[in-house]
């Protein structure tokens, strides 16, 4: 599978409002606050991690690298304005959390997530390594900070420094997410064989949990490797999504009864999503007759769709 054509695939976001965005992130993140912090100290943290998460689905450049705040546009500027007063929101909750609750280590590793979102490295670096020196850190948040260290150092291309930070994390404590990030690592220094090698490991590591099986699978998809097919059908629940991908990366290994086979139960699940993917992957499927006849019968599903009010 070829870089451009994985990335359309996946542009798809699922998109949540309001306070079940706030929740599902939390609940991401491992952010829910311990319940011996007082009322107040909750809220403001819950409210201060939403926005958060707000304001970095807001891109900071237009489609042409242009900063959104010097741009022409007023409706640009207004969702730059938007994602500055997210982003000063968060920050003034989080000031008066410290006031409350001083010393959290909670409170810091959302002050590098503060930085994180700007691109602003030194200072995202900083406030991690402040919050695995306080004393209230607990195990989960000492291994999360510890990858998103890593995670730092790849961004910036520091490869050995990326590895390094990994390899503080005990053996014991290194399940899939681990392995996912190390492939990642090594994908990105052009490790094909250290990559597999990962991703296995992730794989082997995410047992029957299908989650993990999906955090690797993807994973595999984005890095065009091979046991993302794996991945995929030990799920016992899939989605349309999974059929789809399973078919997709069936019809790249020209296995093409497979990947009908698998076509044919995302059209079943999903039939509208399905024509749009093989439209979108249209490289991939070329003239497979198979895949026009779903992508035909997708689209008079969509185009049956009743119109809204006082169209």
């Amino acid at each position: 599978m070829t870089e451009s054509t994985g990335s359309e695939t996946r542009k798809n976001l699922t998109l949540y409002g309001g306070a079940t965005c706030v929740v599902l992130v939390l609940v991401y993140f491992g952010w829910i606050y311990p319940k011996k912090f007082v009322d107040a100290t909750g809220s403001l943290l819950s409210s201060a991690i939403g926005e958060l998460d707000f304001a970095n689905r807001i891109p900071m450049v237009d489609k042409d690298g242009n900063r959104l705040e010097n741009s022409s546009n007023p409706k640009f500027v207004g969702v730059w304005k938007e994602r500055k007063r997210l982003l000063d929101s968060s920050w003034s909750k989080l000031d008066k959390v410290e006031k409350q609750d001083p010393g959290l280590a909670l409170t810091r590793e959302m002050r590098a997530y503060y930085f994180w979102i700007q691109k602003d490295y030194a200072n995202a670096r900083k406030w991690y390594r402040q919050a695995l020196e306080s004393d209230n850190t607990g195990k989960d948040l000492v291994h999360r900070v510890r990858l998103n260290l890593a995670r730092l150092d790849l961004v910036e291309g520091k490869h050995d420094d990326a590895l390094q930070a990994l390899s503080a994390v005990e053996k014991s404590d290194r399940g899939s997410e681990w392995y996912v990030l190390e492939a990642r690592i090594h994908h990105s220094k052009g490790d094909q064989k250290a990559r597999s090698e990962a991703l296995a490991n992730g794989y082997q590591r995410a047992g029957q949990e299908e989650k993990l099986l999906r955090l690797v699978a993807n994973a595999a998809f984005e890095m065009s490797d091979d046991i993302a097919i794996s991945c995929l059908e030990s799920l016992n629940n899939k989605s349309a999504s999974d059929y789809y991908v399973l078919a997709r990366l069936k019809m790249e290994a020209s296995d093409p009864d497979s990947a009908h086979n698998a076509l044919g139960e995302a059209g079943k699940l999903d039939p509208r999503l399905c024509a749009r993917l093989i439209k979108q992957d249209a490289k991939v499927w070329g003239d497979d007759p198979v895949a026009q006849e779903m992508q035909k019968v997708g689209k008079e599903t969509l185009d049956q769709r009743p119109a809204g009010p006082g169209r």
